[in-house]
């Protein structure tokens, strides 16, 4: 997989938080809800980029909990998706 900076950036900073990984059998849960939302997402036509799909990786090689990742995939979404959108507004309107 190619490397991504941002998903590095937030891989460095939650190896230095401390937070209980999560254990076997929140990760087999945690596993199973990321493929439903992925079908789910597919049926409606919405794929992830690469980028994402790394972070989702990572935040899975983690062992991230939800209560900690939660406001890592809002802050990348509010950094790369939302800001491109805004971005690509003001190109539009000028």
């Amino acid at each position: 997989m190619p490397a991504f900076p941002i998903v590095d950036r937030y891989r460095a900073e939650l190896r230095a938080m401390p937070f209980p990984r999560m254990d076997d059998a929140g990760m087999v849960d945690l596993r199973r809800r990321g493929a439903d939302a992925h079908q789910s997402s597919a049926i409606e036509g919405i794929h992830p980029t690469p980028e994402l799909e790394a972070l989702f990786t990572m935040l899975l090689e983690e062992r991230v909990p939800p209560d900690v990742s939660d406001p890592y995939v809002h802050r990348y979404v509010m950094e790369r998706i939302v800001a491109a959108d805004r971005a690509q507004a003001m190109r539009e309107a000028v």
